[in-house]
C-alpha cells in the first residue's frame, strides 16, 4: 500500500491527529516500517499533500470540509502562517463558469498570473499550471489506489497514528522544509540556479525543482545537484 494513500486513508475514515503513546520520531518510523511504508514516508507524503485542497479530497470521500486535520502549504506567500493545519477551499474567482475540473485549476492558476507571491516564488505562470497538473496527476494515481484498498486498510491502531502523527513521522518537518524552497529558493539552491538554468527556456528555479526535487536527469553531474532532501541537508 502507498504512504500516501495510508497516510490520506486514515484522515479521510476521520481519524483525528492526536499525540502518540509511543514515544520518539524513531519509534513512529519503525512502526510505519513494520507496515510496509517507505523509509521517506515523511518526504513521499508531504509531497503529494501540500497543496491538496478539499476539491480534490471530494473526489476520495464526497463529505469532506475545511474540517480536515490535514496540513497544507499555505499559498500566500506573504502569509506569516507557512503552514495551514487543515487543506483549504481553494478556488478560483471564475470557478462557477466552468464545468470541468481542468478549467477551474486553470482559472485559479491563472487568476494569480500577476501575483509573485502566489505558490512558488519565482515560477513563472506555465510552470505554475504545470505544477498544478503535476499534483492532480499525481492525486489521480492516489484515488486509484485509494479505492482499491480503502476497504482493507492496516488493523494497528499504532500505525493509524503514527501515520497521522506529523510532529513525529516526518510529515510536517518536511512540509516545512518546502515551504521554505517556494518561499525562499535562494537560500537552498544558492548560486546553483545559475547552473541549472543555463541554455535552458524555463525559469532558473523551475529548472532547478524539477532537476533536484524531482529527481530527474538534466544534464548536471550529481555532485553538482543542490540538496533537496532533509537527509541531503543534514549532511
Amino acid at each position: 500500500m502507498s504512504c500516501w494513500l495510508i497516510f490520506v486513508l486514515f484522515i479521510l475514515v476521520e481519524v483525528h491527529s492526536k499525540p502518540t503513546d509511543i514515544s520518539s520520531k524513531k519509534s513512529c518510523l519503525d512502526v510505519l516500517k513494520s507496515a510496509h511504508a517507505s523509509e521517506n514516508f515523511g518526504e513521499n507524503v508531504a509531497h503529494a499533500l501540500h497543496s491538496i485542497t478539499v476539491r480534490e479530497l471530494r473526489k476520495f470521500e464526497s463529505n469532506v470540509t475545511e474540517e480536515n486535520n490535514i496540513p497544507t502549504i499555505n499559498v500566500d506567500l506573504t502569509s506569516d502562517q507557512a503552514i495551514l493545519p487543515y487543506a483549504p477551499d481553494r478556488r478560483g474567482p471564475n470557478e462557477d463558469l466552468f464545468s470541468d475540473d481542468a478549467m477551474k485549476t486553470v482559472d485559479e492558476v491563472l487568476s494569480h498570473m500577476d501575483d509573485p507571491n502566489y505558490m512558488i516564488k519565482e515560477l513563472n505562470t506555465i510552470e505554475r499550471l504545470v505544477h498544478a497538473f503535476h499534483m492532480k496527476t499525481m492525486w489521480s494515481s492516489i484515488r486509484h489506489k485509494y479505492e482499491m484498498n480503502k476497504n482493507s486498510p492496516p488493523t494497528s491502531s499504532d500505525v493509524c497514528l503514527c501515520a497521522l502523527d506529523v510532529e513525529n513521522n516526518g510529515v510536517l518537518m518536511m512540509l516545512r522544509y518546502i515551504a521554505l524552497i517556494f518561499r525562499e529558493p535562494e537560500l537552498i539552491y544558492g548560486n546553483q540556479l545559475e547552473d541549472y538554468g543555463r541554455n535552458n527556456k524555463m525559469s532558473v528555479l523551475g529548472h532547478a525543482m524539477l532537476c533536484g526535487y524531482h529527481n530527474v536527469r538534466c544534464g548536471v553531474e550529481p555532485n553538482q545537484q543542490p540538496k533537496t532532501r532533509i537527509q541531503d541537508v543534514n549532511e
